[in-house]
């Protein structure tokens, strides 16, 4: 867990040093446990959680925790900004509005942003154990559990079929 106290410290750091954050409570974040999702977690990279029933508010945060697989050299730049992302959550910024977007661009590494849709299909691909085929046009869909009912191409309107992946070891 270290790691991961280490890393909020650095990001909280960084916060530190963005002239439109300088009003708000950033040593309180250092109070915030972190933790890791469910290693097998596909659609979420991180999550700010309360505790049930108490007011929203930086004091009543359970925990923030990030991906597993986002903490290692490779995606490191990302979660660092995954977590800021996460610590403007508690700060405050509750909705996915306009605000809230305009405070997550002035994280300074622009790279890190350009990473969101890598790192979901890297965990698509190492997480998810079915996948729906076109016989038509072979247009490919990952699915973490098993589709129900027929489902049908984008791009052609064929019946897809369903098949149960190997998932790399």
């Amino acid at each position: 867990m270290m790691e991961l106290e280490e890393r909020g410290l650095r990001v909280i750091s960084v916060m530190g040093e963005i002239p439109e954050l300088s009003h708000l409570p950033l040593d309180a974040l250092k109070n915030i446990p972190l933790g890791r999702l469910r290693k097998g977690s596909t659609q979420r990279h991180g999550v700010c959680r309360w505790n049930r029933g108490a007011a929203i508010g930086i004091n009543d945060i359970k925990a923030i925790n990030i991906h597993p697989d986002a903490l290692n050299e490779r995606w490191s730049s990302y979660a660092d900004k995954v977590l800021y992302h996460e610590f403007l959550h508690a700060l405050g910024f509750y909705n996915h509005d306009d605000e809230f977007y305009r405070m997550e661009e002035l994280w300074p590494d622009a790279e890190a942003f350009g990473m969101k849709r890598e790192f979901s299909d890297f965990l698509m691909d190492k997480y998810c154990k079915w996948e729906l085929a076109c016989p038509s046009c072979e247009l490919r869909d990952l699915r973490s559990r098993r589709p129900k009912g027929r489902y049908f191409c984008k791009k052609c309107k064929s019946v897809m079929d369903c098949l149960e992946r190997e998932l790399p070891r």
